[in-house]
C-alpha cells in the first residue's frame, strides 16, 4: 500500500513540474479526453476526429487541448502546439488531435490548405482564410467561450498580434501526412496556432518574424496545468476571400502595363498601372485579400525592371502582398539589391559575381570573379581573393562555377552586374539554368 501510495505521489509532482526548456509533454487528463471524445456528436454534417471535431452547420473546429500551466506573466511564442512537441514551455496550450487530422477538420467545412512562409520560395507571407479563435475553460463548469485574446496580454495593445485572427496555412506536408504529425520525423516546433511566421497549421495574417514577436505576448492569467479547453475557430467569412494573381509587368509606347490573371483564368486583365490599381483597390474593398506573384516581360531592359520593382516594393504590405515568383522567373527584388552589398568585405557568405559589360563594339563581355576567402590569418575577418575567369559562352558558366568555387562551396548566391540598358531576355535563360545552383539572384545596374 505504501509502495501504490508513494507512487502515486511521485506521479503527481512530475504532473505538476513547470517547463523550464524543451521537453516533450505528457497528456495529463487521459480520462478526461476519452470522456470528452464519447460526449461529442456524430452527425452527417460533422467530422470528429481524435480530440477535434468540424461542424459544417456552425462552421467551426473545435480542438481539445491542454493547459501547459505556465504561470501569469509568462512570455509566450505559441497558442497550442501539437502532441509529441518539444515546445511546451513556450506555449499556452497542448493540441490532443494531430496536425493532420486538424487540417482534415478544417478542410471537411471546404476551406482549402494555404500555405506557410518559405523563404526560400520567396513566400515571405503566410497565405490561407482568415479564422477568429475563442477558447472556453472546460475545467470551470458553465463557463462560457471567450476570445482567445482575452487570456493573453500584448505589450503593443494598438497593433496587437491578434488583432486579425489567425489564418489557415496546413502547415507542411510531405505525401499524406503532416509533418508536425510524424514523430518519425515532424519538424520542430510541431506548432498548431504560432505567435510568429513559422511552420505551423495556423498562422498571423501579418508578416512577423520569431525575432520580433519574441517577448510581446504574456499570460493574463494561470490556467493549471493539465485543464482542459477548447479551442473554437471560426472563419470569418463563408466564402473564400483569397485571391492570388500573377502580374506580368511590361511596357508598351513608354507606359507600365500591368497583365493581371488568376490560375483558375477567370481573370484576365490587361491595363495601364492606374487602372489596375483602381481595380485592385476595388477588390480589397470587398473584402479580398490580393497576393501578387510579379513577373517581367523579357523585352523590359535592367532599368525599366527595377523602376517597376521600385513601385511595388512601395505597395508590398499595403493592401497588397508580394509573394513568390513565377517558375523560370525571379523575385521582384532580385532589381532592388542594396548598393552596399558591392562592397566585398563584411559579405557572408560571398556570392559569385558575373560582371557583363559591352565593349566599343557593343559586344558582351563577360567575367566571373569568385572571392577566395582564407580564414587562417589573424583578425575575424578572411582575407579575400578575388580570382576571375573570363568566358564566351553563357553554356561555359555553370561548369566554371563548379570548379572556381570547389566541390566544398555552398554558397547559393548569385550577383550579376549588367548594362542598365541590357534586356531581360539577354540573361534570363542564364538564371533559369543556374536555378539549382545558385538560386539566390541579385541584379545590379551598371
Amino acid at each position: 500500500m505504501r509502495l501504490v501510495m508513494l507512487f502515486m505521489v511521485l506521479t503527481l509532482s512530475a504532473a505538476a513540474q513547470d517547463f523550464d526548456g524543451p521537453d516533450v509533454w505528457v497528456m495529463v487528463n487521459t480520462n478526461s479526453v476519452r470522456k470528452w471524445q464519447k460526449s461529442q456528436p456524430v452527425k452527417a454534417d460533422s467530422l470528429l476526429l481524435e480530440g477535434v471535431i468540424a461542424d459544417k452547420t456552425k462552421r467551426e473546429v473545435r480542438l481539445l487541448v491542454e493547459s501547459t500551466g505556465q504561470s501569469e506573466g509568462t512570455t509566450v511564442e505559441f497558442l497550442v502546439v501539437a502532441p509529441g512537441s518539444d515546445r511546451a514551455y513556450e506555449a499556452v496550450a497542448v493540441s490532443v488531435a494531430k496536425p493532420d487530422d486538424i487540417v482534415k477538420a478544417v478542410e471537411f467545412l471546404g476551406i482549402k490548405r494555404g500555405s506557410c512562409v518559405d523563404s526560400m520560395q520567396f513566400k515571405y507571407w503566410p497565405l490561407g482564410e482568415s479564422f477568429e479563435v475563442f477558447v472556453r475553460r472546460l475545467d470551470i463548469e458553465g463557463a462560457e467561450e471567450c476570445p482567445l485574446s482575452s487570456h493573453l496580454l500584448d505589450s503593443e495593445p494598438d497593433e496587437a498580434l491578434l488583432r486579425n485572427g489567425v489564418i489557415f496555412t496546413a502547415g507542411e506536408w510531405s505525401g499524406k501526412r503532416a509533418a508536425a504529425s510524424d514523430k518519425s520525423g515532424y519538424q520542430p516546433p510541431c506548432s498548431v496556432i504560432s505567435l510568429f511566421n513559422d511552420i505551423t497549421v495556423f498562422d498571423l495574417p501579418q508578416r512577423i518574424r520569431k525575432d520580433e514577436a519574441y517577448g510581446r505576448i504574456t499570460l493574463a492569467e494561470e490556467v493549471p496545468r493539465g485543464a482542459l479547453m477548447e479551442v473554437i475557430l471560426r472563419p470569418t467569412s463563408a466564402v473564400s476571400k483569397l485571391m492570388p494573381l500573377v502580374i506580368t509587368a511590361r511596357i508598351t509606347d513608354g507606359e507600365m502595363m500591368l497583365d493581371l490573371k488568376d490560375a483558375e483564368g477567370s481573370i484576365d486583365r490587361s491595363e495601364d498601372i492606374k487602372s489596375a490599381m483602381a481595380w485592385m483597390q476595388k477588390q480589397r474593398e470587398l473584402g479580398k485579400d490580393l497576393y501578387l506573384t510579379l513577373a517581367f516581360d523579357e523585352n523590359l531592359s535592367v532599368k525599366e525592371a527595377r523602376a517597376i520593382a521600385s513601385v511595388f516594393r512601395m505597395l508590398d504590405g499595403m493592401g497588397l502582398k508580394l509573394h513568390g515568383r513565377v517558375e523560370g522567373g525571379v523575385y521582384y527584388r532580385a532589381f532592388l539589391p542594396h548598393e552596399s552589398w558591392r562592397e566585398r568585405k563584411g559579405r557572408n557568405p560571398q556570392p559569385f559575381e558575373v560582371h557583363v559589360k559591352r565593349d566599343d563594339a557593343g559586344k558582351l563581355q563577360k567575367k566571373l570573379i569568385f572571392i577566395e576567402e582564407d580564414w587562417s590569418v589573424e583578425g575575424f575577418d578572411p582575407k579575400l581573393t578575388p580570382k576571375e575567369y573570363l568566358f564566351k559562352k553563357w553554356s561555359e558558366l555553370l561548369p566554371l562555377i563548379a570548379t572556381a568555387g570547389g566541390k566544398n562551396n555552398r554558397s547559393s548566391i548569385l550577383f550579376l552586374f549588367v548594362p542598365l540598358d541590357m534586356k531581360l531576355s539577354e540573361f534570363m535563360p542564364v538564371i533559369r539554368n543556374l536555378k539549382n545552383r545558385l538560386p539566390l539572384v541579385h541584379i545590379f545596374g551598371e
